[in-house]
């Protein structure tokens, strides 16, 4: 049978300096799926969409491998906030790198505890210029600024000694977070940019708005089935919302409710988290 080229990539190499850092790395934070490793040779094998990736020591330096891959995704604003909360070191923001009439190419890149350049990448369909939103974006950018304009205004709300205009400047990043969520975003989305707003207005002191829009989230989480943590965080609004306006016996009652909501929640880190929000906030 005569040769007819070469079949798709089986394995590719990745030297590392520290195999059990590099599986945590690999596993724990980019969430690839570990096939098997040989602790006592320095191996380690992972799936990567039927393409096996090797990680491995480097048995001398000429064959040290370098190579640059590129991971695909969904959604790469999403994948890029995720994977920021988990500690990996991103060298750029999703941006786009090409565009035809009918694509965009989004990449962003990082690297891995060896300093080896990785990256995500993202093919998004455009949608046709008449039948985009009102801020004219397409879908995947229209994802990023609402996650971008989302994690400025915590960053703002963490800031000590914050300018009057850093306050408004604060209040109208989450509001513009909940208008992009709302051209594009699910429920959860919509959700979370109620809790922001209502955030907002309660460390500004207006109990009316920040109650409106903690009204706002919790309808959002029933009306959609939406529980666990974002439900919660809808009742510890409402409580501070009501001990902003003076409302302690409400205040104390909305309380009451998230915390037995938050109890519940199913990840135990992000029930800690909660949890411990809901005591140093409402002390």
């Amino acid at each position: 049978m005569a040769f007819e080229g070469l079949g798709p990539i089986g394995q590719i190499h990745v030297s590392v300096s520290d195999v059990e850092r590099s599986v945590a790395f690999y596993r724990d934070a980019l969430g690839l799926r570990l096939l098997f490793d040989v602790p006592d040779q320095g191996m380690a094998f992972f799936d990567c969409g039927g393409v096996r990736l090797y990680l491995g020591r480097a048995e001398s330096p000429e064959f040290r491998s370098t190579p640059l891959l590129y991971f695909r995704v969904g959604d790469i604003a999403e994948a890029h906030a995720a994977l920021l909360e988990r500690g990996v070191p991103f060298e750029s923001e999703p941006h786009v790198v090409n565009r035809t009439e009918t694509t965009e190419l989004h990449i962003a890149f990082f690297t891995d505890p060896d300093g080896t350049h990785l990256a995500l990448m993202s093919e998004v369909a455009l949608t046709p210029e008449a039948d985009r939103d009102g801020s004219g974006l397409a879908p995947s950018e229209e994802r990023r600024v609402a996650v971008s304009l989302f994690n400025g205004t915590w960053a703002a709300l963490e800031r000590e000694g914050r300018a009057p205009q850093d306050d408004l400047r604060m209040l109208h990043m989450a509001h513009a977070s909940r208008f992009h969520w709302g051209e594009v975003g699910e429920p959860v989305n919509l959700a979370r940019g109620e809790w922001m707003c209502s955030r907002v207005y309660a460390v500004l002191g207006r109990a009316e708005s920040a109650a409106f829009h903690a009204e706002r989230s919790l309808e959002i989480c029933e009306a959609a089935g939406v529980g666990d943590f974002d439900l919660a965080y809808a009742h510890e609004a409402l409580a501070r919302a009501r001990r902003v306006a003076g409302d302690e016996e409400g205040a104390a009652r909305e309380a009451r409710i998230a915390e037995q909501l938050g109890a519940a929640i199913a990840d135990p880190e992000d029930r800690e988290h909660f949890l411990a929000d809901l005591a140093d906030r409402l002390a």
